[in-house]
């Protein structure tokens, strides 16, 4: 598969993503919807719920190839490997299946569970390696215990095991970003997501304000931060694709990928959103009126020059840059105004160009989303 350019995968690819909307509590950054509840209950409820869904959607996937799917959240581990074989057996299978877990739910035999059910992708949401960086962030887990939960997944066969780790926590110091890299990098891990903290409207930490910016990095030590991330992951044998992502041996993230090339998707759960026929839309944001049947509560439809500029600034977050004869190809030729843009930043030294290839320069990854903002 093509990660450069416009994404010149066939047309007729597309994707899945499976919201699941249970967590054993509610981080207090996480801005995601989520429910703390897990009672057999409500999942059996939201299982029905989800099978009505997916019946009602599938006949717009019978002309696509299904490349990945992707089953997050929430806590997609807690519905366990039975409900999961269950899923898959109503959707079928993908080159690519991930399911995001949480160590405190991950063992040798539960990730057995998952490989069986057809699962073929483990995201595993560490955050952070130190002790006391995990309760800052309200995670239930210890570095130690994140580490044997990862462990116990490649002893159970997974071959391909990516880490959400997030930076510019509060007290976070360089020392111990740096002691978590290398941790980090120590495991069995094929792909690594790395995210900078920002405080969400509606999350705890949004609600306790200048307590917790106070208390993060700087925007220095910040860009410290990530310079030091990106350096030690390439020294790990890690290639940096995507200005958030880094992967080994060639395993980049199908679904991921399909976000920033416009492959097209559809989202089941609530709150899920997708991406059709050139149409964004989402669903309901509310557990019980999705299981009394409410689905889609927004949609939306770009105009041709305004889905145009945002699927570019979208794949300029790609290394390898766009290609932008292939892009107007797929999307039509790019107006005046965003011609004069891409020249300006440029020449400013955001942007290179090699032929008909823009990419981000290495300041320019440092400022992507002044880059995007100045394109869309």
């Amino acid at each position: 598969m093509v990660v450069s350019g416009c994404g010149e995968e066939s047309c007729d690819t597309c994707s899945l993503y499976v919201h699941v909307p249970f967590c054993s509590s509610k981080c207090p950054y996480c801005h995601f919807y989520s429910i703390a509840s897990a009672a057999d209950s409500a999942l059996d409820a939201f299982m029905e719920a989800l099978h009505r869904e997916w019946e009602q959607k599938a006949p717009q996937l019978s002309e696509h190839k299904l490349v990945s799917i992707y089953f997050g959240g929430g806590t997609p581990t807690l519905l366990g490997p039975e409900r999961i074989r269950t899923l898959l057996g109503w959707i079928g299978t993908a080159a690519e299946v991930t399911i995001e877990a949480n160590p405190e739910n991950l063992s040798e035999n539960t990730a057995e569970g998952y490989l069986e059910a057809g699962v073929n992708r483990l995201s595993v949401g560490v955050q952070a390696l130190d002790d006391n960086m995990l309760k800052v962030l309200g995670r239930l887990t210890t570095s130690q215990r994140i580490i044997e939960a990862i462990e116990s997944a490649a002893t159970a066969g997974f071959d391909n095991i990516s880490a959400d780790l997030m930076f510019d926590l509060p007290g976070q110091s360089l020392q111990v970003w740096q002691e978590t890299l290398q941790s980090l990098i120590a495991l069995p891990l094929t792909h690594v997501s790395l995210y900078n903290l920002t405080i969400e409207p509606g999350t705890a930490f949004h609600r306790r304000g200048d307590a917790i910016l106070n208390s993060m990095p700087g925007d220095d030590a910040s860009t410290m931060m990530l310079h030091l991330a990106d350096g030690m992951l390439r020294n790990g044998g890690f290639r940096r694709y995507e200005i958030s992502a880094w992967c080994r041996n060639n395993l980049i993230s199908t679904h991921n990928v399909g976000y920033w090339t416009g492959r097209p998707f559809l989202g089941l759960g609530p709150s899920a959103f997708s991406y059709w026929d050139g149409r964004r839309f989402k669903n309901i944001s509310n557990l019980k009126e999705y299981c009394n049947g409410a689905t889609v509560d927004f949609e939306e439809k770009l105009s041709d020059d305004a889905h145009r500029r945002e699927m570019l600034a979208v794949q300029l977050r790609l290394i390898n840059g766009v290609d932008l004869d292939s892009f107007q190809r797929r999307y039509g030729g790019l107006a005046t105004k965003t011609v004069s843009t891409i020249k300006r930043l440029i020449d400013d030294g955001l942007l290179t160009a090699s032929g008909a290839v823009i990419a981000l320069s290495l300041r320019g990854r440092d400022f992507y989303d002044a880059v995007a903002s100045e394109v869309v």
